[in-house]
């Protein structure tokens, strides 16, 4: 038994005539950008590390821009979030995006076979403790996840107040490079936190102006990026609930690359996480392949 299904056609033509073709059931989001987590990759030099998302529901298409340069163009006007008429094209840079709706004929069932067994890993993952919930279903207990970082270390190795100027000098021009690098290198920009501190330490020993500029600028960078991590967190966790595989996948990925330096039950957790949701996308995307 079969059923008709509605479901997003993503057409991108990335400026050389080429033109590719995706088909999506996106009712709970995918997203357009130059990160490898995206659903659909764009050249690193013509989008944002996640640069569009797009929704298909019932009352159609909806777009939200989550970076403005390049700006998300539809009809010339720059997008910021809502719906989209169907067949309309957003361009990104050169990329020329079409979107439309089509239908497509699915299995009737809810789940097949394989997408039950692709799914099952990631709620049941080992490195989970389940206890009973008091409706008598499995809630899945996450580990408690690490600090980003460790207590500010604002102090300088150095006596000699050339050689701490000169320190200072060069851990502060790597820290500002690293921080230009987060939008598609978030490691670096983690990395980012512990050389501008240590460059306010420097900068203080050799009694430099530049001592509190430094220290403000990692603690503003240490606080956007606590945000970020609990943030991403926060949706990971919602998506493991509610058994969103592709949302596990997508803040998994994203998290990935902030927190591999550390260690403990949680990282564990994650590295687990992200290796089981990409091999239950990739054997749903195997079954969709077969099916059509």
């Amino acid at each position: 038994m079969t059923a008709v299904v509605r479901v997003l056609e993503i057409a991108v033509d990335e400026g050389d005539g080429h033109v590719q073709r995706l088909h999506v059931e996106a009712e709970k989001g995918i997203l357009l950008g130059s990160g490898a987590h995206c659903e659909l990759q764009l050249p690193r030099d013509a989008a944002a590390f996640e640069h569009v998302e797009l929704r298909l529901d019932e009352t159609g298409i909806y777009a939200r821009a989550l970076a403005s340069e390049p700006p998300v163009l539809v009809g010339g006007s720059a997008l910021v979030h809502g719906p989209i008429a169907d067949g309309a094209t957003l361009a990104i840079g050169p990329t020329q995006i079409t979107l439309r709706v089509v239908k497509r004929q699915k299995p009737r069932a809810g789940l097949s076979p394989l997408w039950a067994a692709a799914l099952a890993p990631v709620l049941a993952l080992g490195v989970y403790v389940s206890l009973a919930s008091a409706s008598g279903g499995w809630e899945p207990v996450i580990p408690e996840a690490p600090a980003l970082f460790g207590a500010r270390v604002e102090v300088c190795g150095l006596s000699d107040p050339e050689q701490a100027m000169a320190f200072a000098a060069d851990r502060y021009r790597v820290a500002r490079a690293k921080e230009e690098r987060r939008p598609f290198a978030i490691d670096d920009a983690v990395q980012a936190v512990a050389l501008y501190e240590a460059a306010a330490g420097c900068f203080r020993r050799a009694g430099a102006d530049d001592a509190p500029p430094a220290a403000e600028e990692a603690a503003s960078l240490r606080r956007s990026l606590e945000e970020e991590y609990r943030t991403r967190r926060l949706r990971l966790e919602h998506a493991y609930r509610i058994g969103d595989v592709a949302g596990v996948r997508r803040e998994a990925s994203a998290l990935w690359p902030m927190v591999q330096h550390l260690q403990g039950p949680y990282i564990e957790w994650l590295a687990s996480a992200r290796r089981i949701a990409d091999e239950a996308t990739d054997r749903v995307q195997r079954e969709r392949r077969a099916l059509y």
